[in-house]
């Protein structure tokens, strides 16, 4: 079960609750700093950004309600957010 703050974050991106503990484990690892962990924070950071960028295409396709579609529509509307920015 994740904690409330990784929940929240998931909600108000649209990130489906099936996906919430990986989503959580890629934060984790995301920020663990000891040298022999190095690599797979760099791998969790680069799984978590390619989930979010499958999820901008989704979200472009089938466009929601949620922050991300709003960070979408930033983008794509106004050109106020890089690709990279949008996923990061």
């Amino acid at each position: 079960s994740a904690p409330l703050p990784i929940i929240t974050i998931c909600d108000l991106l649209g990130v489906p609750a099936s996906d919430r503990d990986r989503f959580r484990e890629w934060s984790d690892m995301m920020f663990r700093t000891s040298p022999d962990e190095l690599e797979s924070a760099v791998a969790a950071r680069n799984a978590l950004i390619g989930y979010l960028a499958a999820m901008v295409q989704e979200r472009r396709a089938e466009p929601a309600d949620d922050l991300l579609g709003v960070l979408i529509a930033a983008r794509d509307n106004d050109d106020r957010l890089s690709e990279r920015e949008l996923v990061s």
